[in-house]
């Protein structure tokens, strides 16, 4: 999905005791399509080679920004990855998934076609050999029925497979709770949902999320 506009994409990585999955992560999102983009790489105290493996791959790559932090869980890891970046839109990759080359210009495109703040795709892919879906639709919700949909079991939790605009968070002060243990993604983009006057829905497959981990 080809786009006309090219605002800078912050796209936010925490990371703990990935090291099995982080270097293949990073490289998918390098490989992305729409050049605009920042790579926020938050390890979150990791004991195990997380740490050095994102600051060689920072080494060989300046769009990657790592940050290492104590041990304080993910919602501060993503918060942390929010103050540093300086997008317009961000995009949240969990470090033991990766993303497909189109990931960052279809949910751009998304945006362009609908005008949402927040723009979500509702099918990623989750196991090997999964198929692309046949034929994409594209939607528009408002606040009200778009977060009827992010409550519901149509939508696996979590706050990664959407594009959000960060100036909706500065101007709300939304961030993630650091009190969840769990749901705290649920609780972000939910409430983020009702702070918009659009949300774009698609259905083509731009996520690769392991249930394998």
């Amino acid at each position: 999905m080809k786009v006309d506009f090219c605002p800078k994409v912050s796209i936010i990585v925490p990371a703990y005791n990935v090291e099995r999955y982080i270097k293949y992560c990073i490289a998918s999102i390098l490989k992305q399509s729409y050049k605009n983009i920042e790579i926020i790489v938050v390890d979150d105290g990791s004991p195990d080679e997380t740490p050095a493996i994102i600051d060689r791959m920072a080494s060989m790559d300046e769009r990657i920004i790592p940050i290492h932090q104590q041990n304080v869980g993910v919602s501060a890891a993503r918060n942390a990855g929010i103050k540093a970046s300086t997008g317009e839109y961000l995009v949240f990759v969990d470090g033991d998934d990766y993303i497909a080359p189109d990931f960052v210009e279809y949910m751009l495109g998304l945006v362009e076609k609908t005008g949402g703040e927040l723009c979500l795709s509702l099918n990623c892919f989750t196991v090997a050999n999964e198929q692309q879906v046949r034929n994409d639709s594209i939607e528009i919700l408002d606040p009200i029925k778009a977060t009827a949909l992010l409550l519901s079991p149509r939508i696996i939790v979590g706050s990664w497979n959407k594009i959000y605009k960060k100036s909706i968070l500065e101007k709300n002060k939304l961030e993630f709770r650091t009190n969840l243990f769990y749901g705290e993604g649920l609780r972000f983009y939910s409430s983020f949902s009702q702070l918009c006057t659009k949300v774009g829905i698609g259905r083509r497959k731009v996520y690769y999320y392991r249930r394998d981990n």
